[in-house]
């Protein structure tokens, strides 16, 4: 039997206390964000929508010779007057009212929580707080959802650690998370990602398809979102070609590391891979930006894709490394090999599988593309074959 000291007690209320105050103040430095935010929109009579420079005619960034010009848009041209400006002030009271109710009022915690979460989400229509409001006030209460653990261990608080480059989370992954855990970061990444895509591509295909210019002016100018249910089946079917790829993915890796004799656990594996995947989340954000019409299809997306990916691609070598205990170089030898093998892969299934509204970047010539995966394929074998594990 062991007993606990009133010292021990004491300070194991102080750490969840000290831990609930700081992700109420996040919380609510969060929500007076969006706050700000769908007032400046009620103020302004639109979204707050800052740009390179203000063209006219509409025409100029129509035109396949337009030069460079960016938006970013913090809020949704239809919820900036009337009804629906309304309903999202009050939403955004409720989300600032409602905080500090979670800290006072722990028993009804749960459902408050995902009420508020719920809101917070919507009111990316709003801005989202410039969304930094949106992570910040996401990401308080996400963790006071979960008070019955460490922040470190709830979901919410993993993913802040991954994000971080956490070595002790990555050290002691397989204990702190598991692999429902790394189940529920991969849905959660490709619905965000797929919504975010999805979006933006239907609007990019307004753009471009539109007979009028009234279509590109209420877009790229107003700020004007448009959405159709056919947008819907972009992320649900991102989620299940998602753990299709997570699977493979993590299979090449325990495939790789029994070929050269490495200790391997699959399990381990496929959940520092998991959570290294939440930076692919960020594609939610696509729609934020729209640019002059060359660029749309182009600089934009390709950041968002580039930024992303290779978030993730170090997250894994990063992972790998402490989680497996190897030295950088056999981890970043055992991404390179893993992933090229992951590429041609994939490569072979999306050309069969064909999802509505998503990027599709490729190096042409192809051949050139798949010289060069081989290439990364081979000199990684080799550099592997001649080391040994750590």
């Amino acid at each position: 039997m062991i007993l606990r000291t009133s010292k021990h007690l004491n300070k194991e209320y102080l750490y969840k206390d000290n831990k609930e105050v700081n992700a109420v103040k996040t919380a609510f430095l969060g929500g007076l964000l969006i706050l700000t935010n769908t007032i400046l929109m009620a103020v302004n009579g639109s979204p707050i929508i800052i740009s390179t420079a203000k063209p006219s005619p509409i025409e100029v960034l129509l035109s396949d010779a337009a030069p460079l010009w960016f938006r970013v848009a913090f809020g949704v041209d239809d919820c900036s007057r009337g009804t629906t400006l309304i309903i999202g002030i009050l939403m955004a009271l409720t989300i600032l009212f409602g905080v500090p109710i979670l800290y006072f009022k722990p028993q009804h915690r749960k459902l408050l929580s995902i009420i508020i979460l719920s809101l917070v989400i919507i009111m990316l229509l709003y801005g989202g707080g410039f969304i930094i409001g949106f992570l910040l006030t996401f990401i308080g209460v996400g963790i006071l959802y979960e008070t019955q653990k460490k922040s470190s261990g709830t979901f919410f608080g993993s993913i802040l650690k991954v994000l971080r480059a956490d070595k002790g989370f990555f050290i002691n992954i397989d204990k702190m998370v598991s692999i429902r855990d790394a189940v529920k970061v991969t849905l959660l990444v490709n619905l965000l990602s797929g919504v975010g895509t999805g979006v933006y591509i239907f609007n990019v295909q307004k753009i471009l398809n539109a007979s009028v210019s009234q279509i590109p002016l209420e877009i790229l100018i107003n700020g004007k979102i448009y959405f159709d249910i056919t947008v819907a089946s972009t992320p649900i079917m991102l989620m299940g070609l998602g753990i299709i790829k997570w699977i493979i993915l993590s299979l090449i890796f325990f495939a790789i590391m029994k070929l050269f004799k490495w200790k391997a656990n699959l399990e381990k594996v496929a959940i520092c891979i998991g959570f290294a995947q939440t930076p692919i989340a960020l594609q939610l954000f696509t729609p934020f930006v729209f640019t002059s019409k060359p660029y749309l299809a182009t600089i934009w997306p390709l950041l968002m894709f580039l930024i992303s990916n290779l978030w993730m691609v170090v997250l894994i070598i990063y992972g790998l490394k402490n989680s497996l205990d190897i030295s950088v170089n056999k981890s970043i030898e055992m991404v390179a090999l893993s992933l090229s093998i992951y590429v041609f892969v994939i490569h072979w299934i999306s050309s069969r599988i064909e999802i509505p509204y998503t990027f599709t970047f490729q190096i042409e010539p192809q051949g050139v593309f798949l010289s060069l995966i081989s290439f990364i394929i081979l000199m990684s074998a080799l550099m592997l074959s001649f080391s040994k594990e750590d």
